[in-house]
């Protein structure tokens, strides 16, 4: 069994449409029969999104992937301190974004870089790591 996940990107919101497994097993004169059921739904994931470059979007691979994004310092002399008391955020990988107009290697949401930085700062020193979400499966036993 396995989680199938597809992920658009639609405005400044994510959505994402899961398929979720459930195995039930009915007890029948001390045979065992399994029942699989699917079920498809569709879930807002917010505006704590971003846009990959080349190399982190591997083709695709990276989208649906939450990343952990730190502001690290500025870019530039026009904001000094441009990080928040708060400088990191977890983000959903939803978009990829081509060279030559992809300048970093992560192009963060407004929503997503306003909670890092000061949004005047226009460009921002990361550091950046996948974040894992595990994720919690039911397995219903009906006797």
């Amino acid at each position: 069994m396995a989680l199938h996940t597809y992920v658009s990107h639609i405005g400044t919101h994510a959505y994402k449409i899961i398929e979720h497994i459930i195995l039930y097993i009915v007890s029948d004169h001390n045979m065992f029969n399994y029942i699989l059921i699917t079920a498809s739904v569709f879930q807002d994931q917010g505006v704590m999104i971003a846009a990959a470059n080349q190399d982190l979007w591997q083709g695709g691979a990276a989208c649906g992937k939450y990343f952990q994004v730190t502001c690290t310092g500025a870019t530039n002399q026009g904001i000094p301190h441009p990080c928040t008391d708060n400088p990191t955020v977890t983000v959903m990988i939803t978009d990829f974004c081509p060279p030559p107009g992809c300048k970093g290697d992560l192009d963060l949401s407004h929503e997503a870089f306003c909670t890092i930085a000061d949004p005047r700062a226009g460009g921002i020193k990361i550091s950046y790591e996948e974040y894992v979400i595990n994720y919690l499966f039911f397995i219903s036993f009906i006797f």
